[in-house]
């Protein structure tokens, strides 16, 4: 990211502009690339979840968009994956 978006963003989200304070630039970037990188393996994570449990790639787009990053169980527990393993499991198994 440039220090010009850098500056833009701040100037947007708090309202005072830092253009010449070089150091808060410089720690400003250090913060943005620190974020990103854990921001990214974040979503990293969600989206082989996902994929794991057989959700689309659209689907998995729409949880991005929503902010959705976490790993743990969607809410949505009839994934394709688990109704193929369910219409294809024998009929003994229980909750038939």
């Amino acid at each position: 990211m440039t220090d010009e978006k850098i500056v833009s963003l701040w100037l947007h989200s708090n309202h005072w502009d830092i253009t010449g304070f070089n150091r808060t630039i410089a720690d400003l970037r250090s913060f943005t690339e620190t974020v990103t990188k854990a921001d990214r393996e974040d979503i990293a994570l969600m989206v082989e979840q996902m994929g794991i449990e057989g959700y689309g790639t659209l689907a998995i787009a729409a949880a991005i968009r929503k902010g959705e990053t976490s790993v743990q169980p969607l809410a949505d527990t009839s994934s394709p994956a688990k109704l193929r393993r369910k219409a294809n499991s024998p009929w003994t198994e229980p909750g038939y």
